[in-house]
């Protein structure tokens, strides 16, 4: 999406909303692909046709996307008035929206519509997350800029509901899932460790 200077702010608020159901913490938003000139190009969605090439694209970006910007997070402290030493605990997680271009009919006949694809990935906490918004018509694009107030309007509440139900979905999920999903990498390390240490003994005894 070239040309769509909004996208951040509304990422931003989507998850300051959803972040308000939490004790604490703060949401910064940062754009992983193109560049600062892309607020001065013309606009462009790059749409993908079809749902399942668009979520594949969303997917190879984030995967892209994680490859030159993720770095293990590190635990840093802060000191308040109230409570002293805080830890502070920085969490990239990365999203991907992907236009698509789809048509929910065999009928040629039938307008074509226009959904987001939306992925969101945590590397951290190994968790992953994809979510589709409502359509439009197509052909709503093909309004005129004088006349098309309103079909922004409705681009923006789609996609404000779209991005706010997977960041809901996250934080709930790190809210409710994450002294399981740790105990379940514990579980997990310690198994590796154990066949480990059986192979190196059937090893050892082959050596015998």
């Amino acid at each position: 999406m070239i040309g769509y200077s909004g996208v951040e702010a509304l990422v931003y608020r989507a998850f300051a909303r959803v972040m308000e159901q939490t004790e604490s913490g703060q949401v910064i938003v940062r754009k992983g692909m193109g560049d600062e000139h892309d607020e001065e190009a013309a606009r462009d969605l790059n749409m993908c046709e079809g749902v399942v090439e668009g979520t594949k694209l969303a997917k190879a970006n984030i995967d892209h996307l994680i490859k030159l910007h993720y770095t293990q997070p590190q635990t840093t402290t802060t000191f308040t008035p109230q409570s002293g030493a805080v830890p502070v605990i920085n969490c990239p997680v990365f999203m991907v929206i992907q236009p698509v271009k789809c048509s929910f009919s065999n009928d040629n006949s039938m307008p074509s519509q226009l959904m987001y694809a939306i992925v969101l990935e945590d590397p951290t906490n190994q968790l992953s997350f994809q979510t589709y918004s409502q359509s439009i018509p197509m052909a709503w694009l093909d309004i005129p800029y004088e006349e098309n107030e309103w079909v922004e309007d409705k681009m923006v509440d789609v996609l404000r509901m779209a991005v706010t139900t997977i960041a809901q979905d996250y934080v709930w999920t790190r809210m409710t899932g994450g002294k399981k999903l740790a105990q379940a990498m514990e579980e997990s390390s310690k198994l590796q460790d154990q066949q480990q240490q059986l192979d190196a003994s059937i090893e050892t005894s082959s050596s015998a």
